[in-house]
């Protein structure tokens, strides 16, 4: 999987790799150096291993879909 960070006008930015496991849950952590308030939503997509190689978002399909809220 692949976390994305969504403008609310430009490309995806990526926020890393996640790596899931047979838990019932799991947590995320991404360190991203650009305010929060320059995205609009967050997104989780299927990839490739190693990640998305499309500098404009996500190749494989999103799975997960969210507005910020404020």
């Amino acid at each position: 999987y692949e976390l994305w960070l969504i403008p609310a006008d430009g490309n995806p930015v990526s926020a890393g790799l996640v790596q899931v496991s047979n838990q019932e849950s799991s947590s995320i952590t991404a360190d991203v150096r650009l305010s929060i308030q320059a995205f609009a939503a967050v997104g989780l997509s299927i990839e490739a291993s190693g990640g998305s190689s499309n500098p404009e978002g996500p190749e494989g399909p999103v799975v997960m879909l969210g507005e910020r809220s404020t």
